[in-house]
């Protein structure tokens, strides 16, 4: 999943401009062009201060928040495409079904790591699981939507 989607999709919904329209195309490319722009601006400050800020990073707190932070962005990346299944004209019905199979194993594989005792290496394999489970996630809901038990329908027909 790229990064820049969240600035596109918010982009063209603070502007109103409809996705696959030469304005929301416009508005999307900008809003990513910008986010690279910000994003080097960001990198190039710590790189520059990164001999005045080093000292941050051995405090305990900030150690054990960064084992977090991994999580925390796919999972508010994950927060927006479920809290919206609107795109454009289109709406999406039943799109969690697709994930429910995902959340079942990390969740069955978790509980069994923690009770055998091997709870602390699985913090470490958090972004092993998220690229083998994107492809599960991605071809469960393609199965579902073959079956239409995922359908992708009008924002009329909803309502």
């Amino acid at each position: 999943m790229n990064l820049k989607l969240p600035v596109a999709a918010n982009a063209m919904n603070l502007t109103q401009k409809q996705p696959n329209t030469p304005e929301g195309e416009a508005i999307a490319s900008v809003a990513v062009a910008v986010s690279s722009l910000m994003t080097i601006a960001i990198l190039t400050l710590a790189a520059v201060c990164a001999s005045f800020i080093s000292p941050v990073f051995e405090l305990p707190a900030v150690k054990t928040a960064s084992g977090y932070l991994l999580p925390a962005l796919f999972g508010s990346m994950a927060l927006g495409l479920f809290a919206s299944s609107s795109s454009g004209s289109k709406v999406v019905k039943g799109g969690i079904k697709g994930v429910l199979p995902v959340l079942i194993i990390m969740t069955v594989l978790s509980l069994a790591a923690r009770l055998a005792g091997y709870g602390s290496v699985l913090g470490g394999l958090v972004g092993i699981f998220i690229i083998v489970m994107l492809p599960i996630g991605i071809l469960t809901s393609y199965v579902l939507w073959k079956k239409g038990k995922i359908q992708v329908v009008d924002k009329e027909q909803k309502e």
